[in-house]
């Protein structure tokens, strides 16, 4: 059931965004039906920073039952999920667009590989970073940003120089995702 409802959050949603959009910029404004989908998935990918302060203004005002409801994880995970389908959406209409015909079905295939790679390595640092640092240590929100701010450039640069676009990003995303979530656990301060 929640599993579900994260994907019809996080896929559904942003399709049903990425289609007005590419409706009202080729009908209304007359662009070009190819930057559009581009648009199209670049406008519809939903960002946690502005997201997740709602949340905490609905826990807030108890709308969502303390957090017993599991509302606010639910949004979280359908917000990444919407963010990894707007970056694949985009991924795979640009490289249709820039790639020769020759070539496409070898790059359209590629996709969900990286996808898959960027998961998987996402999902491990993600538990990895769990331990790390210690939840008693000194400075440790401040130290937990430093490494993320440094590993997740490392995937992004190092996915981008060996030709695997899309890893880098989906890796980024699902790691900040696990690790937050580890995080939540042991942080007893609510800070």
């Amino acid at each position: 059931m929640v599993q579900s409802l994260i994907c019809l959050l996080g896929i559904l949603c942003p399709l049903i965004e990425c289609l007005i959009i590419l409706l009202a910029a080729t009908l209304l404004f007359k662009i070009n039906l190819s930057i559009a989908v581009l648009f199209g998935f670049a406008i519809s990918a939903s960002s946690p920073p502005v997201i997740v302060p709602t949340i905490k203004r609905l826990e807030e005002k108890q709308f969502t039952n303390n957090d017993d409801s599991g509302i606010p994880t639910i949004i979280l995970f359908s917000t990444i999920l919407d963010n990894i389908f707007a970056l694949a959406g985009f991924g795979i209409a640009f490289e249709a667009m820039t790639t020769k015909y020759e070539q496409l079905s070898y790059t359209l295939s590629r996709i969900p590989g990286e996808l898959l790679i960027g998961a998987i390595i996402g999902i491990s640092a993600g538990f990895l970073l769990r331990f790390f640092p210690r939840p008693d240590a000194h400075l440790v929100h401040f130290t937990r940003v430093l490494i993320l701010l440094s590993v997740g450039s490392a995937f992004h640069f190092g996915a981008r120089e060996i030709g695997c676009v899309i890893a880098g990003p989906t890796a980024v995303l699902i790691m900040t995702l696990v690790a937050a979530i580890n995080w939540q656990i042991d942080n007893r301060r609510g800070v």
